[in-house]
């Protein structure tokens, strides 16, 4: 039986990361907002991506700040801005929402709490951890320093939200009891299965951007030696960034080039005709949180084979709904695409993942979820 969402209403303030043109970060703000908006009356956003970027708000509705970069004194300036439209605004909302790496907005936060406003953080993974991680000359200072900002915005939150069950225990923040899974949804009316398995005419694909930290690099490596060994594979890219152009153009060298389909920028009106034409999306990123690329090939009923970054292992079970491989060398890459393209039981795997993704991450329970979270 679904839960009866309140019918009390809140207004919500969005502090939202991202960066200009970011295409990602722009449609993970418009579902938070469509979620918001199912439950509430009135929603602002304040954020690094522009005005004109087509954020489903109202454009009075809509503040942009400008980007800075990662050094202490422009650190400082971010929160100072974002805190002058706190206190704009204060008189407009009730409850204000740090979303997509926002975690370390002290000054914000503090005083959104003296102004008696209800704060919710959703974290994309913690800053602390991703520093340790991925990034291994980071200072031992400025980890510290991470911490001890985390901990006293987690602690003073009223809530704090991660995408998926998994990620509390990847940022260690089970110590906390204000934990919470925020997830977003994919829209299962149009990332759904509507080409049978084996009627699809790629064997492997990749869909997001041409950049050293998805692995691209190391995918390009394990195409040139799977292509050797199955001359039959057929193979998509699709994406954009600084790298497409140079791998477009090696591509295109090689005696291949008719095997592998490359384009650039696949547009959302188009992704489910091409998700429902591969059998197997790769992504051997470096570091992830929850990708939508992932979670909409899965509704799409295409199996995924995917490093174990972020939160990817709380979605995709090896074998079971998905699968995962160790790294994303060259090597490991050609050995988990075999494992998965020779398996006899790749079609229930990827059948396996869509009908995960449909129970958790459909519209209708998500906006129940964070009903449920708003009305707590």
């Amino acid at each position: 039986m679904s839960r009866k969402i309140d019918s009390r209403k809140h207004k919500i303030l969005i502090i939202a990361g991202g960066t200009v043109n970011n295409l990602s970060v722009i449609t993970n703000i418009n579902k938070i907002i469509k979620i918001l908006k199912k439950l509430h009356n009135n929603v602002i956003l304040v954020s690094y991506c522009g005005k004109n970027e087509n954020i489903e708000l109202n454009f009075d509705d809509v503040y942009s700040v400008p980007r800075f970069s990662s050094n202490l004194f422009d650190f400082l300036l971010a929160q100072f801005t974002i805190l002058r439209y706190i206190l704009k605004l204060k008189n407009q909302y009730d409850t204000i929402l740090f979303a997509f790496g926002q975690d370390l907005l002290i000054l914000p936060m503090i005083f959104s709490k003296i102004f008696g406003k209800k704060i919710i953080i959703r974290t994309d993974g913690r800053p602390s951890i991703i520093l340790k991680k991925y990034f291994k000359n980071s200072s031992r200072i400025k980890i510290y320093l991470f911490e001890i900002i985390e901990k006293f915005n987690y602690s003073i939150s009223d809530t704090v939200l991660t995408e998926c069950e998994f990620m509390i225990s990847e940022n260690n923040l089970n110590k906390y009891n204000n934990i919470n899974i925020g997830s977003l949804f994919i829209d299962e009316k149009i990332f759904n299965k509507f080409k049978p398995f084996n009627n699809r005419e790629i064997d492997i694909g990749y869909i997001g951007r041409f950049h050293n930290e998805k692995g691209i690099a190391e995918l390009m490596l394990a195409i040139s030696d799977l292509i050797l060994k199955y001359p039959d594979l057929k193979i998509l890219l699709g994406g954009g960034g600084e790298l497409f152009l140079p791998i477009k153009k090696e591509i295109e060298k090689k005696s291949f080039s008719d095997r592998i389909f490359i384009k650039e920028w696949i547009t959302q009106d188009q992704l489910p005709n091409f998700l429902n034409n591969i059998k197997l999306l790769i992504l051997p990123s470096y570091k992830e949180g929850l990708p939508n690329i992932i979670l909409e090939s899965m509704g799409c009923g295409t199996a995924v084979l995917a490093t174990p970054v972020g939160g990817i292992p709380g979605v995709i079970l090896d074998g079971k709904t998905g699968y995962i491989m160790d790294n994303n060398t060259p090597e490991c890459i050609v050995e988990n695409v075999k494992r998965a393209l020779t398996s006899p039981e790749l079609e229930e795997i990827a059948e396996n993942g869509r009908r995960f993704v449909l129970d958790r991450f459909s519209f209708d329970n998500v906006v129940q979820n964070w009903g449920r979270i708003l009305e707590e």
